[in-house]
Parts: C-alpha cells; sequence; structure tokens
C-alpha cells in the first residue's frame, strides 16, 4: 500500500499563524519540508483520512488527485480534521431548479446554463466517523435527509462507534475509541487491505483498557502516531509528546505487534515544542521513528 501525507500539522499549522518564535521563523524562512499544514492523508488512491480545510491546496501541491476515493474515514469533528464547508462544492449540477446528472462528455457550451459546482461525475464517496462528526457534515450539506445527500452529492455518512468492523470488498477498518475530547468522539483506525495492516493514529493521548485490547490484537506495517507536543516535559491525557510516543514504541516492541520491523511514523506535529523538520527528523532517526512531512508518499 501507499500512504501520502497530504498534512502533518497539528491545529495551528506550521509556522504557526500569529507566532514569530524561532521555529516558526525557521519554517517561514527555509520552507519545504519545515512547512506543514493540518493532517490529513489519502491510502492509495480511494481512502482519505480526515479532510482539513487545506486538503485541496495540498493534493494540487502534490501533484494528487483525491476525487477518486470512495471512502473516508473521520477521526473526529475538530476543524483541522473535518471542515464542512468543502462538502458543499460536491452538489451537481441544476436547471431550472433540477438537478440532472453530471457528464464527462459536455462541453463548456453545453454547460453553460446549468447551475452548481460539481460538473464532474464522482463516485459515491462513504464516510465513516463518530455521530457528532457525521452531525456536523449533515448541517452543512443536505441536513437529516440521507437520500438528498446521496442524490444530490454522492455521499452516504455511516454513523461508526468504538469497536465497529466495517467489511469492504477488498479492505477492513476497525475503528477504537481514542483518549481525546469528548470521551469515545475520537476514533483511530485499523486499515487491512493487501495483506498490510495500518494503524492511524490521530489525535490520540492514548489508550483506555477497551482500546488496547483492540489495538494489541493486530499486527501493523506502519503506525501513524500522532506528536503534537513533541519535547514539552509535561504530559497532558490528550494529545501524546515525545516521552509517550516512546512508551507507545515500547508497548509496540514488548507486546510484539509488529509484522516485521518497527515502523512508526509521528505526525500531526505542533511547532514551539517540536523542532523544525529539517532537525526534528535527523533526531528521531536514533529511535528508528520516521517524521512525516506534507507530500511525503511512502510504501509498506
Amino acid at each position: 500500500m501507499q500512504i501520502t501525507f497530504l498534512g502533518t500539522s497539528a491545529g495551528e499549522d506550521y509556522p504557526s499563524l500569529w507566532c514569530h518564535c524561532p521555529y516558526c521563523e525557521y519554517a517561514r524562512v527555509h520552507g519545504g519540508k519545515n512547512i506543514r499544514q493540518n493532517s490529513c492523508a489519502l491510502l492509495d488512491d480511494t481512502v482519505i483520512l480526515d479532510f482539513s480545510h487545506h486538503i485541496f491546496d495540498s493534493a494540487l501541491r502534490y501533484q494528487t488527485d483525491i476525487t477518486k476515493a470512495t471512502c473516508l474515514l473521520i477521526t473526529h469533528r475538530h476543524s483541522d480534521h473535518l471542515y464542512p464547508q468543502h462538502f458543499n462544492w460536491r452538489r451537481g449540477p441544476r436547471v431550472n431548479g433540477v438537478r440532472i446528472e453530471p457528464s464527462a462528455e459536455k462541453t463548456v457550451e453545453e454547460m453553460i446554463d446549468e447551475r452548481g459546482p460539481t460538473h464532474t461525475p464522482l463516485p459515491m464517496l462513504d464516510v465513516y466517523g463518530h455521530e457528532n462528526a457525521l452531525n456536523r457534515l449533515r448541517e452543512r450539506t443536505a441536513g437529516n435527509d440521507p437520500e438528498l445527500l446521496e442524490y444530490t452529492h454522492r455521499m452516504r455518512l455511516h454513523d461508526t462507534a468504538h469497536g465497529d468492523t466495517v467489511h469492504f470488498p477488498d479492505m477492513t477498518v476497525t475503528a477504537a475509541a481514542a483518549i481525546h475530547a469528548d470521551p469515545g468522539e475520537t476514533l483511530n483506525y485499523i486499515i487491512e487491505r493487501k495483506g498490510k495492516t495500518v494503524l492511524y493514529a490521530l489525535d490520540c493521548g492514548g489508550y483506555e483498557q477497551g482500546s488496547w485490547d483492540i489495538v494489541d490484537a493486530f499486527r501493523y506495517d506502519l503506525v501513524v502516531l500522532e506528536c503534537t507536543f513533541g519535547y514539552m516535559p509535561t504530559e497532558y491525557p490528550n494529545h501524546q509528546n515525545i516521552t509517550k510516543n516512546l512508551r507507545m514504541l515500547a508497548h509496540f516492541n514488548e507486546k510484539g505487534l509488529w509484522k516485521d520491523r518497527p515502523n512508526l511514523v509521528l505526525s500531526h506535529i505542533s511547532p514551539h515544542w517540536t523542532p523544525p523538520h529539517d532537525v526534528f527528523s535527523k533526531e528521531m532517526r536514533q529511535y528508528g521513528i520516521t517524521v512525516a512531512y506534507d507530500g511525503m508518499k511512502l510504501e509498506f
């Protein structure tokens, strides 16, 4: 499988929008991999992991087509992981108030009387996430009318809870609740596909025992883990710092949860407590940890 990191920052971006601290200024001056935008990723060409405000900008910058996606997994409702407004632009065209089917064969001249933001046929997008996250989508799109949402936006919303397993023709997804914000609302996802298994753990301050029971039942080719607070010496329950990252890595090693070698990748990185990528990525190599950057493609 391939994962493309379209964003790797925490909520404030990197550099932080209003900040001129040394780390933020370094990122502004040096650019490149030091610039991070809100976290989201694409698995192969069909599975989107979170949906940030920046996702279309990043997809354009890194020549990635997210319109082919058929599945979206939302970790939680916070705005740096779910930006509902973008889904309004999935609406198909109308003529005199009546929806018509978009067509890839029409010319611009033939579409001139059609109103609507999307004139391209799209595959159905099945969206999974906690009920409270999906309610944000419902409020900003077709309300509580699932048939209308499916017809006008080519979307189906599936309320998902801790412990749920969803079976697709080519993939299985299991949800485990992470410690973050409102209890039970933030879901991390274990994805099995093409003989590979990946844990996508954003936002994740850690797990209660019930979630560890789920996580420990798998063997992983890749674990993507948040590193919001970097070298901050204080540990907070809702996010990870390096100390907690290393504790998680030790747990995976001691429990034998890797299929082969350890393959831990850090994302959701905040400035102030975390050096710019040029520095931080080198420092993490001593632990065998990879630091993701915006636009990174990883085969596993």
